[in-house]
């Protein structure tokens, strides 16, 4: 009984480090999605929510203004790290000047690009001055890979083998594909365990909403993301959720369904991101 009860207290005492959230409380389709789950989508609920299933950081996403997400980070801190997001398709010198203070500044944490949304190729050219920038202050880029969710985004832009090619042009490029660029994880299982500077993350692999044959999916899930553990890519996977897709409550269980050590749970949980995240 009192083994059962420690293990109890070990799993709740799990460091968390969410690598993948969007703050997009006026955004029509996440407040629906939010609805659907019964989330408290708004700033204070999500940090409850955070504090509750003990997430101590979280990286948002961008997506729709650097100011805002440099400036939500420091108004909720300590809870937030903020990437910024820039489109190589076509820079805002503005834009990019104001990232790259904010990058000298240690205010922005990595910086986030969104192939097939944007319509470009992660390899082309015009992406290098973003690489370079990323470098240069050490910070990951984190890339939108597989299904784009949007009928007008072009599939062909986000497969993850694209990402080699990046990998094996800037070996000092920090680089993380979002949603094991799913559905081709095999192909993003090649892509992090080659080179030394790729990652993947695990967020965004299903919805929170009900469907006919959802677990049975979170079980297939399951077992691609243990054959990247075991194939030796346990240090090499983060913990997301895509907030607020799926509830932290319900993508947590799911992580911790996982065949794979103590250990290697703990990696994708925390530890594998605050390597690639300093935490402040």
């Amino acid at each position: 009984m009192t083994k059962k009860i420690l293990n109890k207290r070990n799993e709740k005492a799990r460091r968390v480090f969410d690598s993948h959230i969007h703050i997009h409380f006026e955004f029509d389709r996440s407040v629906e999605q939010a609805k659907e789950l019964g989330l408290n989508y708004s700033p204070q609920g999500l940090i409850k929510d955070m504090k509750r299933h003990n997430i101590e950081k979280a990286l948002i996403m961008g997506t729709f203004s650097n100011k805002y997400a440099r400036d939500f980070a420091q108004k909720y801190a300590p809870h937030f790290l903020a990437a910024a997001t820039l489109n190589p398709v076509s820079i805002n010198p503005k834009e990019f000047d104001f990232v790259k203070s904010c990058l000298s500044n240690k205010e922005f944490s990595g910086i986030k690009m969104y192939p097939g949304y944007i319509k470009f190729y992660p390899y082309e050219k015009k992406c290098d001055r973003i690489y370079k920038l990323a470098m240069k202050y050490d910070v990951p880029v984190v890339f939108h890979s597989g299904d784009p969710a949007f009928p007008g985004a072009p599939v062909k832009y986000c497969h993850p083998i694209h990402l080699d090619d990046v990998a094996c042009k800037f070996p000092d490029l920090k680089i993380i594909i979002a949603h094991l660029g799913f559905p081709w994880i095999t192909d993003t299982m090649e892509v992090i365990i080659k080179n030394p500077n790729a990652y993947s993350d695990i967020s965004g692999l299903f919805a929170g909403g009900e469907s006919p044959y959802k677990e049975k999916m979170k079980a297939r899930l399951r077992t691609k993301i243990e054959d990247i553990v075991y194939s030796g890519g346990g240090d090499k996977l983060l913990f997301g959720t895509d907030y607020a897709l799926a509830s932290h409550d319900e993508y947590i269980k799911f992580a911790k369904g996982l065949k794979i050590s103590s250990e290697d749970l703990d990696k994708l949980l925390f530890s594998n991101a605050a390597k690639l995240f300093p935490l402040k």
